[in-house]
């Protein structure tokens, strides 16, 4: 039982990315944002036509 529980708290599901792969610039911001906003509009949407359940 201690093996499978030291296996599991060794599991990384996201493990961390190395400093040297990534950079971040203005650029990369307003790219996240605007994706951002246009999943969302989509998302809002249907939730403001979709009907509501009666209670």
């Amino acid at each position: 039982m201690d093996s499978i529980m030291s296996k599991l708290h060794n599991l990384d599901m996201y493990p961390k990315i190395n400093e040297d792969f990534f950079n971040r610039s203005l650029y990369g911001d307003v790219i996240t944002l605007a994706s951002s906003i246009l999943m969302f509009l989509p998302f809002y949407s249907e939730l403001r036509t979709t009907p509501r359940l009666a209670s």
